[in-house]
């Protein structure tokens, strides 16, 4: 079984200084599989994502299109 989560990140860029972004955490039977950070500015944003990856379990190869759509 696939289990998305949310992770929290500060980050520090050139242009934007420091910031506060939320990635994903893929765990397969419950072992860090993947760790994707740096996709979403709004955490809310985040949590409705990983919530919809639970929900429909998306297959892993796809994953990046998934993120990109939600983009």
């Amino acid at each position: 079984m696939i289990t998305y989560r949310i992770s929290s990140e500060w980050h520090f860029g050139r242009e934007l200084g420091l910031y506060h972004s939320f990635g994903l955490k893929v765990y397969l039977h419950r072992k860090l599989f993947l760790h994707i950070p740096d996709i979403f500015c709004r955490r809310r944003k985040a949590a409705a994502f990983a919530r919809l990856c639970n929900r429909e379990q998306p297959a892993l190869v796809h994953l990046w299109d998934v993120i990109e759509d939600a983009l």
